[in-house]
Order: C-alpha cells, then sequence, then structure tokens
C-alpha cells in the first residue's frame, strides 16, 4: 500500500519496483543483490528512503491523519 506517498515518494518507489519486476523477469527469481543491475536497485531504494525520511507527506500517520482515521 503506498496511497500514502507524495507524488515525488510514489514515482521513486514505482522506479525502485520497477527495476525488480524487471530483474525478476530476467533472472527468474526474485531480486537477491547479485544480479548486474544490483547496483541500479540499490540506488533507487536508497533515493526512495531518502525522500521518504525527509518528506512529510510520506508519512503513513500523515495519510491516516488526513484521512480522520486517527
Amino acid at each position: 500500500m503506498t496511497d500514502y506517498l507524495c507524488p515525488e515518494g510514489q514515482r521513486l518507489f514505482d522506479e525502485w519496483d520497477n527495476l525488480c519486476k524487471a530483474d525478476e523477469e530476467k533472472y527468474g527469481k526474485p531480486w537477491c543483490g547479485f544480479t548486474v543491475p544490483g547496483e541500479k536497485i540499490n540506488t533507487a531504494w536508497t533515493a526512495y528512503q531518502d525522500h521518504r525520511a525527509a518528506c512529510q507527506e510520506c508519512d503513513p500517520l500523515t495519510h491516516f491523519k488526513k484521512s480522520g482515521i486517527i
């Protein structure tokens, strides 16, 4: 579930997710960090996590607060 992400957070997540899926299709197994594009995947994950750490909109609690759940 990524509906709490801002547009940039969603873009970064999708970039990482697409790299993982392409890697899995090519190598026939879930990515384990040892494939050739592993560095790109790691870089994309780091960019996504750095954004999440700095973005107030990408906080899951923000989503719940806006929804009135908490």
